[in-house]
């Protein structure tokens, strides 16, 4: 994730307002009324068919 970030910022940061928009960007993530970055994961149909697997291989 780290890579694709830095070569984003050296892609696209002749863009006027880039570091302004990103700034926004990560406090509208990071706000507590947004909840957008702590919202579940839900579970997809596929997930439950190998939910045996999953289980025996994280724990």
């Amino acid at each position: 994730m780290m890579v694709v970030e830095r070569f984003m910022d050296w892609t696209v940061s002749w863009l006027p307002m880039y570091r302004e928009a990103k700034l926004l960007l990560v406090l509208y993530l990071c706000h507590p009324n947004t909840r957008v970055s702590s919202r579940p994961d839900t579970p997809s149909p596929r997930d439950d068919q190998h939910s045996d697997i999953l289980d025996s291989i994280c724990g």
